[in-house]
């Protein structure tokens, strides 16, 4: 009976020990187009023009506006702890964006508020959250996605959806401001 045991518990430590490389990290974004919503994975846009196509920009009109970058962490996530170090080794490049760090597990009202409003179904960290996209984890190879975002949304007028949420604003407003 005990080596029964002893072989369910080194069983179960061994499926917790299978960590994921970065690439095989579960990337999701999410925007609103005209008329639908689309959800996909963003590691297969390595594949696809959907991402290109919907995120275009005018080179010349980066830093135009200010981008708000809402990001809700966990202390003990190394993948929060590994955007949170990219974002600090880049803002210099982007004077322009301002970072409001969360961590979840101390503002979990307003986490879960964002994800019921903005109708998240992962409630994993990192998430973040520019304009009314949201992105759920980080990996170093997706790094040309966040830069791609961020000037994107520099080129635009945009609208904070987690302070309209937070702050009881006009969402619908808000969604027709990230539209254009």
């Amino acid at each position: 009976m005990k080596k029964i045991y002893l072989i369910i518990v080194c069983m179960l430590l061994l499926v917790g020990c299978n960590d994921k490389k970065e690439e095989d990290i579960s990337f999701i974004m999410k925007f609103e187009s005209e008329k639908a919503m689309l959800v996909f994975n963003i590691n297969d846009l390595n594949s696809t023009n959907i991402f290109i196509d919907k995120f275009k920009y005018d080179e010349s009109k980066v830093g135009k506006y200010d981008v708000v970058l809402n990001l809700y962490y966990s202390s003990t996530c190394r993948h929060c702890h590994a955007l949170i170090e990219w974002l600090e080794s880049v803002k210099d490049d982007y004077p322009y964006l301002k970072v409001v760090k969360k961590e979840a597990s101390k503002n979990m009202d307003e986490y879960k508020l964002i994800l019921n409003k903005m109708n998240i179904k992962d409630n994993h960290v990192p998430l973040t959250i520019i304009g009314d996209s949201f992105y759920v984890g980080f990996a170093n190879s997706k790094i040309s996605f966040f830069d791609t975002l961020i000037k994107y949304y520099s080129t635009i007028e945009s609208c904070d959806m987690v302070d309209a949420i937070i702050n009881d604003k006009d969402i619908d407003n808000c969604k027709q401001i990230n539209k254009k």
